[in-house]
């Protein structure tokens, strides 16, 4: 890692914001008895027992003070808010928090020479001449010119523009792969598109030998610099797209490229067979089976929609019949499509309307050894799809970011804020409407290989790794998955590893806005993290309802994993099994904070509200670090008990000491020590 990356992440944290959180919980750990610098791992613990490749410097960065995470978790969703008309800006913030750290806009405007460019007599002819491939013939250059004469000049100017910018988009995206013969990126390509195993372990798949062999040889910071560039002339020609005058005549061209449709009106069809470099389509309610994605051989694609009830499908089929009733949802034939950067970059703006987006894989959002967006300004959305998809990345950057509107979510698996190794998948939803983001653990195409009655997810704000240290030893650290929810009555279903979960040296964050939520998962979920990673649940308030099936969620670190979990205000209720509620396992450390409110909490197990689980026998070093959960409720309500812990209301300060479980009668007094659950209730 370079000093100009770990700079960035640290100016990241350090920027002058109010005071927030800290200075409170480190009052409570005081009560305690505890000092801030215990409530982190050391790092020659980290160093002695395990090592991987690619650890994304948000990870980093919180790993070294956990107790920043609340900091980290205002600072990260406040600038998602503020940027909320700048794709742009959002997927900057995404590669940036995987290491990829260029930054186009900070000294000048990278895209002025094009947009001047743009701008001169026929600069559309121009720029769709200066593509990569064979040039155009005299004739063909002729032909050009007269059908560009029927499209009003701004929108003519706007397209060339776009087209432009595509081109450098591809000459970085082929400086990214240039020592990458083309059998080799085909085979590659075919390799991350077999169906996905139905029994997994959360090892995303593995990385396979044809994939493995590209990530040495992959300029992925010339992959980044080619999407800033392309998202920035994104953004600029959104400004530009809805003035401009409709087009008598829809124009289309032919490119090596791909298919330029502009104008388009009426209720048009897109094909799932063609590839479309640039669709403008100005108004009518349309189908499309294809675009918005990129390939090995087909680096680009954009599609600007700006009215309409459009739907987007990977398969006729799927026009009336969901996801989850299709028999062939994971062996159907997938072509990246609808804001998928598959070995390059896909794009799907839509305006207006109510639509419908379904499909398979590599859909929806998704960056693989790309960077894929799909942006939806506003209405009422449907979202569908099986995995890989709605906001999720492996080596690349997946954005799904969605307008007001009251939205579904639905998906099976790694999808919703999905972050694999070296990628940063965000799924954003902007807006007071009462959202609905549901991970399928009922249909078990995933079975968890612990209890087969629930699928493992991957979803709603979650990062996974590659751990090969059972197999190979060649390990790859998870990303940085992230959902954000701005605000309104909201529900959160999913099975295993869910809802601000990280595995294996990843981070996963669920940030969900004012409004009273409801969350229901399976086991490791709702900030939890295992085995080095961090997960981070933060509900900003409203009276919210919380409950897992299993053991390890709600405030639970296991195996040098971090889970963080803060309720900032509301009268909630919370059902818990054991091991949750600020608890932690084999050196983990879990924390649980209610910052507010007269809440419930109900459960039947002992090992909750602040506690410890060694799940180690000794003799090991192990022991030598921590394992520390944590139980804060600092609202000054009446809170109510009904738990072996505490039974009853209490509303006065109260601290405990939870027992630890299943602790070694011959341990070390000084290693015992460093085994606890406390619990602290403070006005």
């Amino acid at each position: 890692m370079t000093f100009r990356t770990v700079l960035m992440a640290w100016l990241l944290f350090v920027q002058v914001t109010p005071a927030f959180a800290k200075e409170t919980i480190e009052k409570a750990l005081t009560e305690l008895g505890l000092r801030p610098d215990q409530v982190q791992f050391h790092p020659a613990d980290l160093a002695y027992f395990y090592g991987t490749e690619m650890k994304p410097p948000v990870f980093l960065s919180l790993q070294a003070e956990p107790l920043r995470i609340p900091l980290f978790a205002k600072t990260f969703r406040e600038f998602a808010l503020k940027n909320s008309a700048r794709p742009y800006q959002l997927t900057w913030s995404a590669l940036h928090h995987v290491g990829l750290g260029v930054r186009r806009s900070l000294v000048g405007d990278p895209l002025a020479d094009l947009e001047k460019k743009a701008q001169e007599k026929g600069a559309l002819v121009a720029a769709i001449a200066s593509l990569p491939g064979p040039k155009l013939s005299a004739d063909r250059r002729r032909e050009l010119e007269q059908r560009v004469k029927a499209l009003p000049a701004e929108l003519a100017s706007t397209a060339a523009f776009i087209i432009f910018a595509q081109g450098d988009a591809v000459r970085w995206r082929n400086k990214a792969f240039a020592k990458i013969p083309t059998g080799a990126l085909k085979s590659a390509y075919q390799e991350r598109m077999q169906p996905l195993r139905q029994e997994v372990a959360v090892d995303l798949q593995g990385v396979g030998p044809l994939t493995r062999s590209l990530l040495a040889q992959v300029d992925r910071q010339a992959l980044a610099v080619g999407a800033l560039d392309l998202m920035w002339a994104v953004e600029k020609a959104m400004a530009h797209l809805p003035k401009a005058p409709l087009v008598e005549r829809t124009f289309t061209w032919s490119t090596p490229l791909g298919e330029i449709v502009i104008g388009a009106r009426g209720d048009s069809i897109y094909k799932a067979e063609a590839h479309y470099l640039l669709v403008i389509d100005q108004e009518g309610d349309d189908t499309y089976f294809g675009g918005g994605g990129s390939d090995w051989k087909n680096p680009v694609s954009v599609i600007f929609d700006l009215k309409g009830n459009d739907r987007y499908l990977t398969a006729s089929v799927l026009g009336n019949q969901a996801i989850g009733a299709q028999k062939d949802r994971n062996s159907a034939r997938v072509t990246p499509s609808f804001g998928a950067g598959v070995f390059g970059y896909g794009v799907l703006i839509d305006f207006a309307g109510q639509d419908l987006y379904r499909g398979y894989r590599f859909t929806q959002a998704r960056g693989d050894f790309g960077v894929g967006i799909l942006w939806d300004l506003n209405g009422d959305d449907r979202y569908d799809c099986y995995a890989q998809c709605q906001g999720s990345a492996e080596l690349g950057a997946g954005l799904l970011i969605d307008g007001d509107g009251a939205d579904q979510y639905a998906t099976f698996q790694q999808a919703q804020g999905f972050g694999g190794p070296g990628g940063s998948g965000f799924l954003i939803d902007f807006g007071n409407g009462t959202d609905q983001y549901s991970a399928n653990s009922m249909q078990l195409d995933f079975p968890s290989l612990v209890d087969k009655k629930f699928n493992i997810n991957l979803a709603q704000g979650v990062a996974c790794g590659f751990r090969s240290d059972v197999i190979d030893g060649y390990s790859l650290a998870g990303g940085f998955g992230a959902l954000i929810d701005e605000g309104g009555a909201n529900r959160f279903e999913a099975g295993f590893f869910a809802q601000g979960f990280a595995y294996w040296y990843g981070v996963g964050i669920l940030s969900v806005g004012e409004g009273s939520d409801s969350y229901r998962a399976g086991k490791y979920a709702l900030g939890a993290s295992a085995h080095f990673g961090i997960g981070i649940l933060n509900d900003r308030g409203g009276s919210d309802s919380y409950r897992v099936e299993q053991e390890l969620g709600l405030g639970h670190g296991h195996d040098f994993g971090i889970g963080y979990f803060i309720d900032e205000s509301g009268d909630d209720q919370y059902e818990a099994p054991n091991l949750a509620l600020g608890c932690a396992s084999a050196q983990g450390i879990g924390l649980f904070w209610d910052r507010s409110g007269s809440d419930s909490y109900s459960s039947s197990a002992k090992a909750i509200l602040g506690c410890a689980s060694p799940r180690v026998e000794p003799p090991s070093m192990r022991f030598a670090a921590r394992t520390l959960g944590i139980f804060i409720d600092s609202g000054g309500g009446k809170n109510s008990f009904t738990t072996p812990i505490l039974e009853g209301q209490f509303s006065s300060p109260k601290k405990w000491r939870t027992p630890v479980e299943g602790t070694p009668e011959t341990l070390d007094s000084d290693l015992k020590a460093r085994l606890l659950g406390i619990g602290l209730l403070v006005n």
